[in-house]
């Protein structure tokens, strides 16, 4: 169902291979579950009511790594809400390498806002057949259907980008 090969999803729950975002969004599509599925921690006795709760607050050193260590696709990118399961958005911090190019669009079901925090990052979807691009740097934003192929790249030096994700 979800276009990947049984090898691929192998090293995705054997935790040997970190999936980008789309891959996630996927397989989550499949599951009938949404994004948060994939980052909620199961509650302790401690936190038996938060997972449904209205309001939560993640401190910056509370921040989970999704995927880290300079994957293929030049990105490492961290939840920022991480309590609150069956959310209608997912919110997550990306850092972009600057230079790391690569052929891959992204797309997956939902839509997105991107909020460029810091850096210069290029913008990329392919519409009706044709490649467009913009140049985005910090303070601008972007939002679109995550069905459109799409990609990011850091133009120059290190760019982190506040991307939300709605279901």
């Amino acid at each position: 169902m979800s276009g990947l090969s049984e090898e691929h999803l192998t090293r995705v729950i054997d935790s040997t291979e970190a999936p980008p975002f789309a891959t996630l969004a996927r397989i989550g599509y499949c599951l009938g579950e949404d994004l948060s599925y994939f980052f909620v921690d199961a509650p302790d006795d401690a936190q038996a009511g938060a997972k449904d709760s209205q309001v939560s607050i993640v401190h910056s050193w509370e921040r989970r790594p999704v995927s880290k260590g300079g994957v293929a696709y030049g990105f490492e990118f961290v939840t920022l809400e991480h309590n609150i399961a069956h959310k209608k958005m997912e919110p997550f911090l990306f850092t972009f390498a600057e230079g790391i190019e690569h052929e891959e669009y992204f797309q997956h079901p939902g839509e997105e806002f991107l909020y460029v925090m810091s850096g210069f990052i290029k913008f990329e979807v392919k519409l009706d057949g044709h490649l467009e691009s913009w140049q985005l740097e910090a303070g601008d934003c972007l939002y679109f259907n995550s069905v459109t192929p799409h990609r990011v790249t850091s133009l120059r030096g290190t760019s982190q980008v506040m991307i939300i994700v709605t279901g």
